[in-house]
C-alpha cells in the first residue's frame, strides 16, 4: 500500500508540472507580440505611429511588409523590465512612423517577429484637403496657376507657396507634371514672412513653368509638402521632431489647340517687343556696320523664340552672328530675351536701304494673331578709305614764263623716294622670311619632344539611336516626338527647342509638320500617316545638329568686328 501511494503522488506531481508548462506556453503564444496604432484614422499625407511590443528580445519586427502601401519613417526601440513576486520579466517596444501612399481603408498586415507575428489591423485614410490660415492650420500650401485654358506650347506660370508657423527641421516641396506636359522650376526659391489673422507665418515660394505638349483635357496634380517640425513638450526640457505634411489644390486644364490660320512657326506669348540698336553716325563703304536686334517675349522661353534673320540687302553683304538667348522672371512671369547682331558691309557709297524685320506670333492676352516689327531705314553711305577711288585726270596749268620750271628736280626726288621704299620692302621681306623659318624650326623641334596631341573631341552623337529608330518604325506620333526630344546629347524640353538645335532644313520642316498635327484638334488619319512617313525620311540617319562656332569660323570678316564696350 505504501508503494502504491508513493507512485500515485509521483504521477500527480508530473501532471501538475505538465499542465503548468502547457499553460505557460499558451500564455506566451498569446502574449509574445502585440501591435497598436497611435491613431486609426488620419488624412492622406499625415503619419501615425505603429508600435510593436515583443517579449522575444532576440528578434526585431520585420517592417518591410509595410512598404507596399506605406512610406516608413524614423524607427526607435526601448526596453522595459519588471520584477513581480521575485520573478523578473522584460519586453521590448519597437516604434515606426508610417505614411499611407493612398486614401482608403488600408490593411496593416501581420508583422513577423521571430517565430511569432502580430494580428492584422486596419487604418482609415481620408483624402486630404488644402489647408488655410482661416482654418487655423499651422502649415498649409497655396498654389496659383496662370490659366486653366492655355494654348498648346504656351508657357503657363505655376506658383507654390508654403506657409508655416512652427519651426521646420526638414522638408521638401514637390510638384508633378501632368502627362504630355513639362514642368520645370523657374528662377530661385524665395523666402519671406507675413502675418495672417494675428499669427506670424514663414513663407517659402517656388515658381514653376508648365508647358502642355498636347491639346485636350489635362490634370495638374496637387503640390505636396512633407517634412519635420520641432515641437516642445511642457513636461520635457528637449524638443522633438514631428512629421508634418500639407497638400495644395489640383487643377483641371483644357488645353486649346493651335488656332486655324495662326502664324507659323507657332509661338504663343502675352506680348512681343522688337527693337533695333543704335545706328552708326558716319557709315562708310567697305566698313562693317554693326546692328543689333533685341526680341523680348513676355510669357515664353528663349528656346521657343525663332532666330532673327535679315533678308538679302541690295548693294551690301550681311554676316549674322550667333544669337544670344536669356531667360528671366519679372513679376512672377517668365520673360525671354533674344539678341542677335549683324555685320552689314556696303559695297559702295550712296543710299543703302535696310529692310523691315517682323516676327509674327499669337497674342494670348488679346487672343489674336499679332506681329512685332521694326521699320526699315535708309542709310547714307560715305566714301570709305578702303574703297578704291578712280583717279580723275587733272589739266596741267599753262606754264608761267616768269616762274622757274624745275621738272628735273621733281623727278629726281620721286626716284629717291621710290628707291628708299623698295629698299625697305626688301628688308621687311627678308625679316619676314627669317621669322617664318625660325617658327618652323621651333615647331618641328617641339613636335619631336612633346607627347602626341590629345584626340579631338568626337562630334556629338545620339544618346541611344535605337530608341529613335524603334519609335520611327513602330510608334505613334507622340512616341516619335518623345524619342526626338530625347535624341539630342542634352534632351530638349519641347519640339520648339529641338527645331532650334537642328541644322537641316528638311528636318526642321518635318518638326513643324509634326507640331501642327499634334496641336490640331482632330487631325485626319491620312495626315498622321503622311507626317509619319515624312519624319521617317527626314530622320532616317538621325538628327543633324547645328555645329557651334561654325558661323564665326566661316565668316571672312571676323577681323573686322571691333570689340564692344
Amino acid at each position: 500500500m505504501k508503494a502504491t501511494h508513493i507512485g500515485s503522488r509521483c504521477w500527480i506531481g508530473q501532471g501538475i508540472v505538465l499542465c503548468a508548462a502547457l499553460l505557460l506556453c499558451v500564455s506566451q503564444s498569446y502574449a509574445a507580440v502585440r501591435a497598436s496604432l497611435g491613431s486609426d484614422r488620419i488624412k492622406l499625407g499625415e503619419t501615425t505611429t505603429l508600435t510593436v511590443d515583443s517579449d522575444e528580445g532576440s528578434s526585431a519586427p520585420d517592417f518591410s511588409v509595410l512598404q507596399q502601401d506605406f512610406d516608413l519613417g524614423g524607427q526607435s526601440s526601448s526596453t522595459q523590465m519588471s520584477i513581480v513576486n521575485g520573478r523578473r520579466s522584460s519586453s521590448i517596444q519597437y516604434s515606426v512612423e508610417i505614411q499611407p501612399k493612398a486614401a482608403g481603408v488600408l490593411t496593416i498586415p501581420a508583422i513577423p517577429v521571430g517565430n511569432s507575428a502580430t494580428d492584422p489591423m486596419t487604418l482609415t485614410v481620408v483624402p486630404a484637403e488644402p489647408g488655410s490660415a482661416a482654418k487655423g492650420d499651422l502649415i498649409f500650401l497655396e498654389t496659383e496657376l496662370g490659366t486653366t485654358s492655355p494654348y498648346v506650347q504656351q508657357a503657363v506660370p505655376f506658383t507654390v507657396r508654403l506657409y508655416y508657423s512652427v519651426p521646420l527641421s526638414s522638408g521638401e516641396v514637390t510638384a508633378r507634371a501632368p502627362e504630355h506636359a513639362s514642368l520645370q522650376q523657374l528662377g530661385e526659391d524665395q523666402q519671406s514672412q507675413t502675418e495672417i489673422n494675428g499669427r506670424r507665418y514663414g513663407v517659402f515660394e517656388r515658381r514653376y513653368l508648365l508647358i502642355p505638349e498636347q491639346s485636350g483635357p489635362m490634370e495638374l496634380p496637387a503640390a505636396q509638402f512633407r517634412g519635420g517640425a520641432q515641437t516642445s513638450d511642457a513636461n520635457s526640457f528637449f524638443s522633438r521632431v514631428q512629421s508634418v505634411s500639407a497638400v495644395g489644390q489640383s487643377y483641371q486644364l483644357d488645353v486649346r489647340p493651335q488656332p486655324a490660320g495662326a502664324p507659323q512657326p507657332w509661338l504663343a506669348a502675352r506680348q512681343l517687343g522688337l527693337v533695333r540698336g543704335e545706328m552708326p553716325d558716319t557709315p562708310r563703304a567697305g566698313e562693317p556696320i554693326l546692328i543689333e536686334y533685341t526680341l523680348t517675349a513676355d510669357g515664353a522661353l528663349s528656346s521657343q523664340l525663332p532666330d532673327l534673320e535679315l533678308p538679302p540687302i541690295a548693294g551690301a553683304q550681311v554676316f549674322p552672328e550667333p544669337a544670344q538667348r536669356q531667360d528671366g522672371v519679372v513679376a512672377g512671369a517668365p520673360v525671354a530675351v533674344l539678341k542677335r547682331r549683324f555685320a552689314i558691309v556696303p559695297a559702295q557709297s550712296g543710299k543703302l536701304d535696310l529692310p523691315a524685320l517682323r516676327v509674327r506670333y499669337w497674342n494670348t492676352a488679346s487672343d489674336r494673331a499679332d506681329v512685332a516689327e521694326v521699320a526699315g531705314v535708309t542709310l547714307d553711305i560715305g566714301v570709305g578709305s578702303a574703297a578704291p577711288i578712280n583717279p580723275v585726270p587733272m589739266l596741267s596749268p599753262a606754264p608761267d614764263a616768269s616762274a622757274p620750271v624745275t621738272p628735273t628736280a621733281i623727278s629726281a626726288g620721286d626716284e629717291a623716294l621710290r628707291a628708299e621704299l623698295t629698299r625697305w620692302r626688301w628688308i621687311s621681306l627678308l625679316l619676314g622670311c627669317g621669322l617664318l623659318a625660325s617658327l618652323l624650326w621651333g615647331w618641328r623641334r617641339q613636335a619631336a619632344v612633346l607627347e602626341p596631341p590629345a584626340p579631338q573631341r568626337a562630334p556629338e552623337r545620339l544618346a541611344d539611336p535605337t530608341v529613335l529608330r524603334r519609335a520611327l518604325a513602330e510608334g505613334d506620333l507622340h512616341e516619335i516626338a518623345d524619342a526626338l526630344r530625347a535624341s539630342t546629347p542634352t534632351p530638349c524640353l519641347n519640339l520648339g527647342q529641338l527645331r532650334v538645335r537642328l541644322g537641316d532644313a528638311e528636318q526642321q520642316a518635318a518638326i513643324v509638320a509634326l507640331e501642327q498635327t499634334l496641336w490640331a484638334a482632330r487631325p485626319a488619319a491620312e495626315d498622321r500617316s503622311a507626317v509619319r512617313e515624312r519624319l521617317r525620311a527626314a530622320f532616317k540617319s538621325g538628327p543633324i545638329l547645328r555645329q557651334s562656332g561654325t558661323e564665326d569660323a566661316a565668316s571672312p570678316l571676323a577681323p573686322l568686328y571691333p570689340a564692344r564696350g
